[in-house]
């Protein structure tokens, strides 16, 4: 019995593999769900993954022979399969403020005014432009966009009040390099 089903599994390893990776990212493009780990300039990378896992799979069903398999074959499916149960797991999940507390330094917090629109009349500009030059954007008004935090303790010991902040995060690559920028409201 055991015989059949591992020669069940070295013929299917393969193939299940691609098609559960080519689902799953097939999934996070239709639901724009893989704004939660990556950056959107990795669109392209995502979908040419996703398209060259179908003919893999299928060549893969077209194979005469199998490689062996054993322990290490088995943690090597491990290793690709866990992801994919994070990614799943993680449906809905976003950086918020469990993240920012995180990750929040209190660096940066200072005097100076300035907000924040998606579009001005010099155009449109990210929350990271308005953090790097806030002194270009004095005296204008705008509209914020992001999630807010009632009570940051590291905001009152600095600045003696409570004030609430408008938070987002700068991804460079994925979640992982994630940065939270923060505007202090009045």
């Amino acid at each position: 019995m055991t015989e059949i089903v591992m020669e069940t599994f070295k013929r299917w390893r393969l193939p299940l593999v691609c098609f559960a990776w080519m689902f799953s990212l097939f999934g996070l493009l239709l639901r724009n769900s893989y704004e939660s780990f990556l950056t959107t300039n990795f669109l392209p990378i995502i979908i040419l993954a996703a398209v060259v896992l179908a003919p893999m799979a299928f060549f893969s069903l077209l194979r005469r022979d199998f490689p062996r398999f054993g322990m290490r074959e088995a943690l090597g499916t491990a290793m690709l399969i866990l992801p994919l149960v994070y990614i799943h797991h993680a449906k809905g999940t976003t950086l918020g403020a469990g993240a920012f507390a995180s990750r929040y330094v209190g660096a940066g917090i200072g005097g100076g005014s300035a907000s924040y629109n998606g579009a001005t009349s010099g155009g449109e500009f990210d929350l990271l432009t308005l953090f790097m030059n806030p002194e270009k954007y004095d005296d204008q008004e705008v509209t914020v966009v992001g999630m807010l935090m009632r009570d940051n303790p590291q905001v009152e010991e600095i600045l003696g009040v409570k004030r609430p902040l408008l938070f987002r995060f700068a991804i460079n690559c994925c979640a992982a390099d994630a940065v939270p920028l923060a505007l202090i409201l009045e």
